[in-house]
């Protein structure tokens, strides 16, 4: 269960004030890339799956259980990606 045991993030640590400004940056530049390409693949699977619902809407079969598959795929991948972030720290 790592996952649940992780380390501290290292701007959490005494580490953190041992590093220069350029070794500080460079670490938060990596995060920043991590997360940005981590929000595009949310904001992919999230469009993916809205366009999924709306071409069965436009078809005419559409409804909530439909709703309910895209809300809970959005959850299930926000969740998976928030896990992943952490991962990196």
């Amino acid at each position: 269960m790592r996952l649940l045991r992780r380390k501290p993030p290292i701007w959490e640590t005494e580490e953190w004030d041992n590093l220069s400004w350029e070794e500080k940056m460079s670490i938060w530049r990596r995060h920043r890339r991590y997360s940005m390409i981590l929000g595009f693949l949310w904001l992919c699977t999230f469009l993916g799956s809205a366009t999924w619902w709306f071409s069965k809407y436009a078809a005419g079969g559409a409804g909530l259980r439909e709703l309910c598959i895209v809300l809970a795929c959005a959850a299930v991948m926000g969740i998976i990606l928030s896990l992943a972030g952490r991962l990196m720290e």
